[in-house]
């Protein structure tokens, strides 16, 4: 991570942690790629028509939760998670659920690098000026 202007884009709390070397992203982080088809569940109450934003796509870190497994170095814990398969996420978060919904958009690379693990798992480090206008809310 030499790139300057890159490293700009990040929040100010992941560049610090990716300056200080406390976060190193994986080898096969991508910064060029295609724009990938991913879901990610959300939170919402019954009647709330609020569009997909930034709250919506906030890291472990940013919620303040270390899940089970996870070390505070892992750049996993400060990446956004999604799925690219809906019926995959839809059983890791035992769908349906009162007051969570499915947001069905796209992974793109002006919002940040990704890394796709095996499997349908995305790991997504956002950019602050990421910005989630196409995301959608998918009903029930």
């Amino acid at each position: 991570m030499d790139d300057e202007y890159v490293l700009e884009k990040f929040p100010a709390f992941l560049k610090q942690k990716i300056q200080s070397g406390d976060v190193v992203l994986p080898t096969n982080t991508k910064f060029e790629y295609d724009k990938i088809l991913a879901y990610r569940c959300i939170a919402r109450e019954d009647g709330d028509c609020t569009k997909v934003n930034r709250k919506d796509m906030r890291s472990y870190y940013e919620l303040g939760k270390i899940p089970r497994g996870v070390d505070r170095n892992s750049p996993t814990w400060y990446a956004a998670s999604l799925n690219k398969n809906k019926r995959d996420l839809e059983n890791v978060m035992h769908f349906p659920r009162p007051k969570k919904r499915i947001a069905k958009g796209y992974v793109y690379q002006e919002g940040g690098p990704q890394e796709s693990e095996e499997g349908n798992h995305i790991n997504w480090w956002l950019y602050s000026c990421a910005s989630f206008d196409e995301f959608v809310i998918l009903e029930g």
